[in-house]
């Protein structure tokens, strides 16, 4: 049986996790904080018996890191298909499952969704458990990447096409004459490879030979095939690299009460401060950086229950800073230079106690009297720049909010920077 002990070395990051019963699958799911979706497990068991059933069953749970959403569910399909998880499969009957099925023996390969194998010729991926989830994967790629869905060539270009998301057009092509139809029929077979490749997790080399051929299309002054080859760059680099889908999950911050009476004990017991009642606001900073390159920093706001996300702000690295605790100093330094933004009652850092050590001597040389913790990883765990504090307890919500406030800043943070990593292929 799992207990709350057993998970607090998970990350709270993307990825997979495993129920496992003797080293084997009884259960995988993803989930963009693999701690979170996990402990949820374990608290949901006091009142589910479907959760209790895989609670009690499982001695182990196992996790796998991913860099984006988009690459969990693609791992989460394949390991479901592949092992058959007992209470995956019993929640929810084998033909209920959702599959990418693409019709690769066909001239023009096409792409649906489908909810059994069933020709025994075409490509499948899967198993997907969401059918919400599975057409918002496709949604994202067909725009990036485009590909037909109708079942019968036709003489005339469908609707799709002239929105540009079924490009060339299959029937468009047959219209065509023997050379232009040979170098569009190439173009959206290369297409269905590519998506292919993404399925299979292999969106990473896709990036490499788009930067190849953008490489040679700019030597070659086709700025035309460059200026697609960049979109389609840009597009996949933000699916690969995007934290997740769907915005920020605000559910997470359901129980806003627990969180403030939390803070008001933790704030006066630790720090000697106190916030009004109902009114609070917490900010999270995180950096970003590629070996030294395109250093971003991010700021976001937690304020009274809710995510502010217009006062979220990016910082783009001016002074050349080579290591993160200066890249943190000028990010703060920056921020607390705006006089008229609302002080927070709390800051937190990404990382141990040398960076809290960095942000408590930016406040000192302020004048600037802020509580400030850093929230470290393996295992995660709050840090304070005295020895003498109490720490939260890892299963209050307080602790959770910090640690999603954490991811959060990450995901901000890491946007930025491939914003300036993309802005480099503009041409």
């Amino acid at each position: 049986m799992i207990d709350l002990k057993g998970v607090t070395n998970l990350p709270s990051s993307s990825g997979i996790y495993q129920f496992l019963a003797k080293r084997k699958p009884i259960y995988i799911g993803k989930s963009v904080n693999i701690k979170a979706r996990v402990l949820s497990h374990i608290k949901a068991a006091e009142i589910s018996k479907k959760e209790n059933l895989i609670i009690e069953h499982a001695d182990e749970v196992i996790f796998i890191e991913t860099i984006s959403d988009f690459d969990a569910i693609v791992l989460e399909a394949h390991l479901i298909k592949k092992y058959k998880p007992h209470y995956n499969i019993a929640l929810k009957d084998d033909k209920h499952f959702l599959y990418i099925k693409i019709t690769i023996k066909e001239k023009y390969p096409k792409i649906f969704l489908v909810r059994a194998e069933n020709d025994g010729i075409s490509l499948y991926f899967g198993l997907f458990n969401s059918t919400q989830m599975t057409e918002s994967l496709l949604y994202h790629i067909r725009r990036i990447i485009p590909f037909c869905t109708q079942k019968m060539v036709r003489e005339k270009s469908c609707f799709y096409s002239k929105i540009g998301i079924c490009n060339p057009c299959p029937s468009f092509i047959e219209s065509c004459h023997d050379k232009e139809k040979t170098k569009l029929q190439r173009e959206y077979k290369n297409n269905i490879k590519m998506i292919i490749s993404m399925l299979k997790g292999y969106g990473t080399r896709i990036i490499d030979e788009l930067n190849v051929t953008l490489k040679y299309q700019t030597k070659c002054q086709d700025f035309e095939g460059a200026i697609e080859t960049r979109d389609k760059l840009l597009g996949i680099n933000t699916i690969l690299y995007s934290r997740s889908f769907s915005t920020f999950d605000t559910q997470d911050f359901s129980r806003q009460s627990d969180i403030e009476r939390e803070l008001r004990v933790f704030l006066r017991n630790s720090f000697d401060k106190d916030i009004v009642e109902n009114t609070y606001r917490i900010e999270c900073f995180d950096m970003s950086t590629l070996f030294g390159h395109d250093s971003t920093g991010s700021m976001v706001v937690f304020e009274n229950g809710t995510l502010k996300t217009d006062e979220y702000r990016r910082f783009k690295i001016k002074s050349g800073a080579r290591s993160d605790f200066d890249r943190m100093k000028e990010v703060l330094m920056r921020r607390f230079a705006k006089d008229e933004w609302r002080m927070p009652d709390i800051l937190i850092v990404d990382g141990g106690k040398p960076q809290v050590r960095i942000a408590s001597q930016v406040m000192s040389d302020l004048q600037l009297d802020i509580p400030i913790i850093g929230l470290a990883k393996n295992p995660d765990r709050i840090v304070f720049n005295e020895n003498n504090i109490r720490p939260v307890e890892k299963t209050s919500t307080l602790f959770k909010t910090f640690q999603l406030l954490r991811d959060e800043s990450h995901r901000f943070a890491k946007k930025y920077h491939l914003l300036l990593r993309h802005s480099k292929l503009m041409l």
